[in-house]
């Protein structure tokens, strides 16, 4: 299954960050440009190491990502916070100056995942599975999810195998991953839009409804 918006996006991001050691991303968070984490980039959003100030054993990561990918910074202040629901979760953020002559940045803290993707980076194929994990412990866990999305009035629109993570290691459920960091549907493969908007630039392709994620 080609992803051809995500590589392409991938081929434009660079494999740099910043110099710093360390930058402070609110009062709670240390965000560590040059400890690249690449297994979790996504598009142009490179992956950094990132640690709790109170907790710097606790697993946390950020990505880093330019400011032409449009990230959606209405999700950043409706999802803050969230509780109870299964998503990668946005901790905190902080606008980044440019390096050199780049665009500036914004670095968006999450949790880190505790187990694998659905469709692993770099696989063509995956294993089927079954129907009734199928419904129970995928489509049960994204209706919950969706359902908040909903209930704030947003949307998800990065609904892929490569972005969702099995919750545990058990695989109960899935929990759905980063859809901030790049303008909505921008790295969607165009399988999984309607075909009007897969023949839409992938910036210009807009947040549509909740409709269209479920």
């Amino acid at each position: 299954m080609a992803d051809e918006n995500e590589k392409n996006a991938k081929d434009g991001a660079g494999s740099q960050v910043s110099s710093a050691a360390y930058v402070d991303v609110g009062d709670s968070y240390r965000v560590y440009p040059a400890q690249r984490l690449p297994a979790l980039d996504m598009g142009r959003a490179l992956a950094v190491k990132a640690t709790n100030k109170k907790t710097p054993d606790d697993p946390f990561f950020a990505r880093v990502v330019p400011l032409s990918a449009a990230p959606r910074f209405d999700l950043l202040k409706a999802l803050k916070g969230v509780a109870d629901t299964r998503l990668m979760r946005p901790l905190c953020w902080r606008l980044l100056p440019g390096q050199r002559g780049e665009e500036p940045r914004v670095a968006i803290v999450y949790e880190a995942p505790v187990a694998d993707l659905v469709m692993p980076a770099g696989a063509d194929e995956f294993d089927p599975v079954p129907p009734d994990v199928l419904n129970k412990n995928i489509l049960a866990s994204l209706s919950l999810t969706l359902g908040l999305f909903a209930q704030r009035g947003v949307t998800c629109r990065a609904l892929k195998p490569r972005n969702l993570y099995w919750e545990n290691e058990t695989r109960s459920g899935v929990m759905l991953g980063d859809c901030i960091s790049h303008a909505p549907a921008a790295l969607q493969p165009a399988v999984f839009e309607a075909t009007e908007v897969a023949m839409t630039p992938p910036l210009a392709r807009g947040a549509g409804s909740i409709r269209d994620d479920f």
